[in-house]
């Protein structure tokens, strides 16, 4: 609007056809297309709050934010000074915080999107003798799972660069299985698995998420998104275009599935020995 010059944006179907290797394979794949959120590769990170320890203290008074004291003038009822001391007082921790890949889950709309914390209630009590009458305690919610919740989000932290195909197929963390990092016992929280797992090896859901119909990954689908690694290893080397020509020049191009079997079976019968029939 200010420079009077034509800008060209590039279109989907532009970068499938004229595109990088990567782009292209990624783009071309209609489950991507259309079961997927553009920003679940285009997100590269995002804010991640892990455990929210809250605290209350019902040896210690504090303001009542709705209630003003009688009498006190209503102009001055957002001041602390004005407020009925007759609650509690509350504080507020967490776990740890992650700027990185995030968890990746099916939003309510049924595509792959991004999920991150929100929240994971961790609930301490204080007691007016200031001994804790509850500690670290993880509530459940109706549906039986703990009172931990991740949920699909927008980032906003959209990038040109995309996630690559191993940070998702590869990536235990973006299939929901966690890093292996946190101990969640060891660190007081009375719960079987850390707090960046939301679902087990078998697609049973572990966290609780607050939008209907969002969800881990099912056992099928964790299936499949790992079973695509097993390519990734070969067809990495797509970004390398003289080694790529070197293996085509070779095998040629698996343009069907039947083909893509033939030349598997070549390479692999080449790989222990075997001579093909």
């Amino acid at each position: 609007m200010v420079i009077p010059k034509e800008r060209v944006v590039p279109q989907t179907k532009d970068v499938i056809e004229k595109g990088s290797a990567p782009a292209k394979t990624a783009m071309g794949i209609a489950n991507h297309m259309n079961k997927m959120e553009c920003y679940a590769c285009h997100a590269k990170w995002a804010p991640q709050c892990y455990g929210c320890h809250a605290q209350q203290d019902t040896k210690t008074t504090s303001g009542d934010w709705i209630n003003t004291k009688v009498g006190d003038d209503p102009s001055k009822g957002g001041n602390m000074e004005a407020k009925q001391k007759t609650t509690y007082k509350w504080s507020e921790t967490r776990s740890y915080l992650r700027w990185e890949s995030p968890v990746l889950g099916v939003n309510q709309k049924g595509k792959v999107s991004p999920f991150i914390p929100g929240c994971q209630a961790i609930f301490t009590q204080i007691g007016p003798d200031g001994k804790a009458t509850m500690q670290n305690k993880v509530f459940t919610t109706y549906d039986g799972l703990p009172g931990f919740a991740h949920n699909p989000i927008q980032p906003h932290t959209i990038s040109k660069e995309a996630r690559t195909c191993e940070d998702c197929h590869a990536n235990r963390k973006a299939m929901g299985f966690g890093t292996g990092i946190y101990n969640s016992k060891a660190n007081g929280v009375d719960i079987p698995f850390e707090l960046e797992r939301i679902v087990d090896e078998d697609g049973k859901q572990i966290q609780a998420t607050s939008h209907y119909g969002a969800r881990p990954f099912n056992k099928e689908e964790l299936d499949r998104i790992m079973k695509v690694n097993v390519c990734a290893s070969c067809h990495d080397l797509q970004k390398d275009a003289k080694i790529w020509k070197k293996v085509t020049d070779v095998t040629g191009f698996a343009k069907t599935d039947a083909k893509h079997k033939e030349i598997l079976k070549r390479l692999f019968e080449k790989g222990a020995g075997v001579k093909s029939k």
